[in-house]
């Protein structure tokens, strides 16, 4: 049942007019981000050559600005398309119809976000498919870093997806909604200004930035603390929302 509520989200996503224009808005973006980098990498590595330099290391000057691009991009964008995930269902008045179905409450949780996570993977590494083809056809790339990287960006859709799926579920406004979203991901993001500082803020920022949390992939570093915290974030999200349903189905 899972996966049919997925499979219909997936369905509904690319019948979605809405959907299509922010995904090329999305796919441009990524297309544009890539060139400059790219463009900023190769100019920097002849510089060094004529100089005789080093030269600028792979890692750090493309996967991880590509990667900490393609981030910046998630924050902007998931928040338009988590959005209807249960707003449209409250402002529609579908979601008593929905909810007094034998379906159960997590399964209709699970089924959309994982169809709203599957759908923004799709997105995200057919734009981001430039970087691995080009650098295995121009060069021998570190495969760790990349596979890190991409890593990095499933958890970080899951995180934000989530997130959206309870901000969704609190309002019947999908304006709300998004703004919700947006505004507590960016909070999270921006908290690790906070880092280097003293006492507790620095403490709450190393411990609840989701910047923090997320860089490390990038950089071809995987850290186990990184992992469950994500995962324990899209659990947190997920069980609001599903306790938010479960309020309205017993009303």
């Amino acid at each position: 049942m899972i996966w049919h509520i997925a499979r219909r989200e997936l369905l509904a996503r690319t019948r979605s007019p809405f959907a299509w224009v922010v995904a090329g808005t999305w796919l441009a973006l990524q297309g544009l981000m890539f060139t400059l980098i790219l463009g900023v990498y190769l100019r920097s590595s002849r510089e060094g050559a004529e100089w005789e330099e080093e030269a600028l290391p792979l890692l750090s000057g493309l996967i991880d600005p590509l990667y900490s691009a393609q981030s910046l991009l998630l924050l902007l964008f998931m928040p338009l398309l988590t959005m209807n995930l249960l707003a449209s269902e409250q402002r529609s008045g579908t979601l008593p119809l929905l909810l007094s179905s034998p379906i159960a409450t997590w399964e209709v949780i699970l089924g959309k976000w994982l169809g709203l996570t599957i759908f923004v993977s799709v997105l995200v590494f057919l734009g981001g498919a430039l970087t691995p083809i080009t650098l295995i056809v121009f060069g021998s790339p570190p495969l760790a870093p990349m596979a890190g990287a991409a890593l990095g960006l499933l958890l970080l859709i899951g995180v934000l997806g989530a997130l959206g799926l309870l901000a969704s579920s609190l309002s019947g406004s999908q304006l709300v909604a998004a703004v919700i979203t947006w505004t507590t991901s960016m909070g999270l993001w921006l908290l690790a200004v906070l880092e280097h500082g003293e006492g507790p803020l620095s403490s709450l920022a190393r411990h609840g930035s989701l910047l923090i949390h997320v860089r490390q992939f990038g950089r071809g570093l995987i850290d186990t603390g990184d992992v469950v915290w994500l995962f324990s974030f899209i659990g947190v999200a997920l069980l609001g929302a599903w306790q938010r349903l479960e309020s309205w189905r017993w009303r």
